[in-house]
């Protein structure tokens, strides 16, 4: 700082006035830019292993809901299925197939809503640090999530291939991440 008030720069031996000028404005701009710019940390996408040890406990997890559900009807079909007028062999395949149906809409809603909350992740997702996002970085809606579980159904054919794909995908995208646009990356 020099006698009448005025600071020079270092990079460029500009004089500034401190006195007309706030502390904020004598920054250079090179500088100014530098502080603004904000930089997103480089993303590290989820392994297959994390997602299957989250896909298992969000399982366990909807299994402890499904699975007395899925037993009252069993019960109420085999004490019933005479009073409505059902043989015991189409009891059975009514009860079961009904059985599947509850399971997969329950846990598709189950998924949807978790993926497209706040949370951007399943339970499971969410205890290993894990969340589902759009490929534009953005969280999912309800419907993406929907189509995102019902995709599922197709990485599980030709022995589980869809979900294969992921250990040799670039940004570990399985098939029904690629089909739904989404991601699967850590979170912090």
């Amino acid at each position: 700082m020099t006698s009448t008030g005025a600071l020079s720069c270092p990079r460029c031996s500009e004089k500034a006035d401190v006195s007309a000028r706030p502390a904020a404005a004598l920054v250079s701009s090179a500088s100014q830019a530098t502080l603004t710019q904000t930089t997103r940390p480089e993303e590290v996408y989820a392994s297959i292993w994390r997602r299957f040890c989250a896909a298992l406990f969000d399982a366990f997890l909807a299994s402890t809901i499904l699975l007395p559900a899925t037993v009252l009807l069993v019960w109420v079909m085999e004490a019933y299925h005479s009073e409505i007028g059902l043989s015991e062999y189409k009891s059975r395949t009514a009860v079961g197939t009904a059985a599947v149906l509850l399971w997969i809409v329950c846990f598709g809603l189950y998924c949807a809503s978790a993926e497209s909350s706040v949370h951007q992740a399943t339970p499971g997702k969410r205890l290993l640090k894990l969340k589902v996002v759009s490929t534009s970085h953005g969280r999912l809606t309800f419907q993406q999530a929907t189509g995102r579980y019902y995709a599922k159904f197709l990485s599980t054919f030709v022995l589980l291939a869809g979900f294969v794909i992921a250990v040799f995908h670039s940004r570990k995208q399985s098939l029904h991440d690629m089909i739904a646009g989404t991601l699967v990356v850590r979170s912090e």
